[in-house]
């Protein structure tokens, strides 16, 4: 593998991130792997947040990461079908009126864990 194909990815990761802020916890594992472990109000958020964890504890190091593993689970406190039916309600309600009902989506409702290596 040449220098030039060791560095695109990680200069790619380093622009497509910017100024980003990632909050996913990174746990060390045997064998040079990792974990890292990210909350989000939808499964996108969740999975976005460990993929750009990852992203960074990797480039500090100057290397790419590879995902061996991932997992995003529903975590939220009501039932997931619930919570979609009465965020379109909103979403509605929200787009036909001069006020802003919310969402009833948490920042914590989906879960993703992520396995992952720096090579």
């Amino acid at each position: 593998m040449n220098v030039i194909s060791k560095i695109v990815p990680v200069i790619s990761i380093a622009l497509l991130s910017g100024c980003a802020t990632y909050q996913g916890t990174v746990i060390p594992k045997p064998e040079g792997k990792y974990e890292v472990i990210s909350t989000g109000s939808s499964k996108d958020a969740s999975m976005k947040d460990a993929l750009g964890t990852a992203g960074k504890t990797c480039t500090d190091q100057m290397k790419r990461h590879v995902i061996l593993n991932s997992q995003t689970e529903y975590q939220g406190a009501i039932k997931e079908d619930v919570k979609d039916s009465i965020n379109n309600v909103l979403k509605i309600a929200n787009m036909t009126s001069k006020n802003n009902y919310g969402s009833a989506s948490g920042d914590e409702d989906y879960k993703t864990t992520l396995e992952f290596i720096c090579e």
